[in-house]
């Protein structure tokens, strides 16, 4: 997990639910949302509740609602319009970036609707967008889900992939088995989900749940690597992602792009072994 989950919403007496998802057979019963609206491209449906004007997503196989926005969106309203996917020169790079795979932080716990499952892909990275403007960090995610407004919140910008020009592998970005690991190590204590890295010179870090990039400490992402053993490091000394630094850019899932996810290390050590339980 890259970022804590949003807090519930408010409560409606017209919406489905006060939580931001919920099984679509659970939500027949009541009135508030009207008919679903297909997105272009056969990616889904959106609803809108008469009452609070909640935006709702409904998956293509018409399993799962989730809340998305708590009123109009423009951007939810762009996504819909048309396919959001990265033009072929940005697709190009992606094999030279690697990618992060996780599930998406408002399906936890949700049934897994297929092709993705709610999973993620991630490429991180440096990017221009059409209108010319330098993104020294950039999150491309690949995601079966619309952009969620609470990622406004979180991220320091949320774009969609129509525009974004052009995606290159940065400095800052760390390995993708680094990430990988970083993405799904389990929680050790309250708050701590540690995975231990060396720097130049065997200087001992800790990333603190998903990261994605570095950039302090006269250190990047690409100097670091899996530590061969546990250590801790004092808290003080985590290294965490920093989403308000980062553009967070919206793709549509794409199977193709699986191959990209890294494979387990070879002779990882059995102590991080576990954090490929899931994989």
């Amino acid at each position: 997990m890259s970022s804590p989950r949003p807090e519930t919403v408010s409560d409606c007496s017209h919406c489905p639910a006060t939580s931001h998802r919920l099984p679509w057979a659970e939500a027949l019963p009541r009135d508030g949302l009207g008919a679903p609206v297909p997105v272009t491209g056969g990616r889904g449906y959106l609803l809108a509740c008469s009452a609070c004007e909640s935006r709702w997503f409904l998956d293509h196989e018409k399993q799962q609602l989730f809340r998305v926005s708590q009123g109009p969106s423009p951007l939810l309203e762009a996504w819909a319009a048309e396919p959001q996917r990265p033009p072929a020169a940005i697709l190009a790079t992606l094999a030279s970036i690697g990618a992060t795979q996780q599930r998406h932080w408002i399906a936890a716990g949700a049934r897994a609707v297929p092709p993705h499952g709610w999973h993620t892909l991630a490429f991180p990275g440096q990017g221009r967008t059409r209108d010319g403007r330098a993104l020294p960090r950039v999150l491309l995610r690949f995601q079966g889900l619309p952009p969620i407004e609470k990622d406004s919140k979180l991220w320091g910008e949320v774009l969609l992939a129509r525009d974004l020009e052009s995606l290159e592998p940065s400095p800052e970005a760390l390995a993708p088995e680094v990430r990988q690991v970083s993405t799904l190590h389990w929680e050790s204590g309250r708050g701590l989900a540690c995975t231990p890295v060396l720097a130049p010179r065997g200087r001992r870090m800790s990333l603190n749940w998903t990261v994605h990039f570095l950039g302090k400490r006269g250190v990047v992402g690409q100097d670091l690597v899996l530590g061969s053993e546990y250590f801790s490091v004092p808290r003080k000394q985590f290294i965490i992602e920093e989403p308000d630094k980062i553009a967070l850019v919206v793709a549509d899932w794409d199977d193709g792009l699986l191959p990209l996810v890294p494979p387990k290390p070879p002779g990882l050590p059995e102590w991080m072994y576990l954090a490929w339980r899931e994989w």
